[in-house]
This record gives structure tokens, sequence and C-alpha cells, in this order.
């Protein structure tokens, strides 16, 4: 398990994070939410972010804005999900035990396209990447 640290931090690129294991809190630019499994949580690039969290375990995803820019060829591209816009109501996102299996299985598939090293492993990473912001959504 993962013990993220309690110290402020800021990332460079976006975040998503589902929860499957661990207990504690989590913070970004001040707001506390309680972690559990079955909460996704995205970080935007420049939120401050600390944690303290107990047997942390789950699945992310890092990428950059330019990452899927470069593909759609749209600058605002994530600006059509509403967890990525800077006036979203929350950080955080609960997710049901069927919703969590759906995002384990596309996080999963990533994972394995990374392992491929295939010439136009890019391009399915972006697709699969896409399939989880459309089940975000």
């Amino acid at each position: 398990a993962f013990r993220p640290t309690a110290d402020p931090h800021a990332l460079s690129f976006l975040d998503i994070l589902l929860v499957t294991k661990g207990r504690g809190w989590y913070e970004i630019d001040g707001q506390r939410h309680a972690v559990r499994p079955g909460l996704l949580i995205v970080t935007l690039p420049g939120q401050v972010r600390r944690w303290d969290v107990a047997g942390l375990d789950g699945a992310c995803v890092f990428f950059t804005r330019e990452f899927l820019r470069d593909a759609f060829a749209d600058a605002r591209f994530l600006d059509q999900f509403a967890f990525f816009n800077a006036g979203r109501p929350s950080a955080v996102l609960t997710v049901s035990k069927t919703e969590r299996a759906q995002f384990l299985r596309r996080f999963g598939r990533m994972r394995e396209e990374l392992r491929s090293i295939r010439e136009d492993v890019s391009e399915l990473l972006r697709a699969r990447l896409y399939e989880l912001l459309v089940l975000m959504n």
C-alpha cells in the first residue's frame, strides 16, 4: 500500500485516482474530504493537495492537457467534462461498486497498453482515457 505525504504539494499534470482501499483524509486547495473505498479523486495542475491516509490502494492515471489536445486538436477539449473545470463543485466523486468495476477495467486496459509498447500506444491510451472521461462525466 502507498502512504502519501501530508506535506502540501502541487502537480503539473492531471491526476485521476480511484480509491479501492484505505481510510483517512485528502485535502485539495483547503477543502478536506474523507478518503474511503469508492472515492474518485481528480486533481488539476497547480492545485495544492495533501493527504493523511492509511492503507491506500487503488488505480490512477496521470496525464497532461497536451496529451489529449494533440489528439483532439482542441485546446479546450477537457472543458466539456465537468470535473476538469476550475468552477467544479468538488474534486471527488463517490462511485458505486458496479461503477468502480467499470473504472478498474478501464485502468487495467490502460496498463495493458503500456506494457505492450506498441507504436500506436499513445493513440490507444488516448482512446482509453477518453472512455474513462466519458464514464466520469
